[in-house]
């Protein structure tokens, strides 16, 4: 499951009230109604990758009874220029104390959470997956489909600080994540109609007729003739 969340931070109110727009699309695994969720502490880091801008990502886990689900977090966050820079190049926000309750007279959902931010490892060089542009400076982003360091046999997706790998129709990607391997559609269940013998091949495959004693197939294999 992926989810997308959108954050537009409009200002601090009359009332010194935070105003943040959120919009979230995407899917989220099924958790029985009544579920207790448990928040694990994570580490998240920030990347200074512009003048206006910073990359966090984190591996977190959630709880739910005696099963640990982990998910990853990326994000991409712009800000006023003007503002600056952070002190260091990398940056690492400690959260713990994770807790949320949901106030029914109210209706509103309160989170809980305690964090500091020190200097990130490393803290002024750029992570694997980023380049130091010494204008800034910058970690710029390694484009690693464009450079050719990386892994993947078939296709190949950017992505900030890493890459993913992509397959062609009729193939699928493989446990190491980087090679592509045949889909055996001939496995499937009613792949090829009746009376029809179905023939595996790299990426595809072909469906022929199994003809009766006396009979052969036409050389398209699609009926059989006397």
């Amino acid at each position: 499951e992926t989810v997308n969340m959108t954050q537009v931070v409009r200002g601090v109110d009359s009332n010194g009230v935070l105003l943040v727009t959120v919009e979230v699309t995407g899917d989220v695994p099924y958790l029985p109604p009544g579920s207790v969720i448990t928040l694990q502490p994570y580490n998240e880091n920030y990347i200074q990758t512009g003048g206006g801008s910073l990359f966090a990502t984190s591996i977190r886990t959630f709880s739910v009874g005696e099963y640990h689900l982990p998910y990853a977090w990326n994000q991409t966050i712009s800000y006023d220029a003007q503002l600056g820079r952070m002190p260091y190049l990398v940056e690492t926000l400690r959260a713990d104390g994770l807790g949320s309750f949901y106030s029914n007279s109210q209706a509103e959902l309160n989170l809980i959470v305690s964090t500091n931010i020190s200097p990130g490892s490393p803290r002024d060089s750029c992570p694997s997956g980023f380049t130091l542009d010494k204008s800034g400076p910058y970690c710029r982003d390694n484009d690693e489909c464009v450079t050719s360091t990386s892994r993947c046999s078939h296709g190949c997706t950017n992505t900030v600080g890493s890459y993913s790998c992509t397959c062609t129709p009729g193939y699928t990607l493989g446990p190491d994540g980087y090679t592509c391997q045949d889909v055996d559609e001939c496995s499937m269940v009613n792949v090829c109609g009746p009376q029809q013998q179905c023939d595996n091949t790299p990426g595809s495959y072909t469906c022929t007729y199994t003809c009766r004693h006396g009979l052969r197939r036409t050389s398209s294999g699609t009926a059989c003739e006397g």
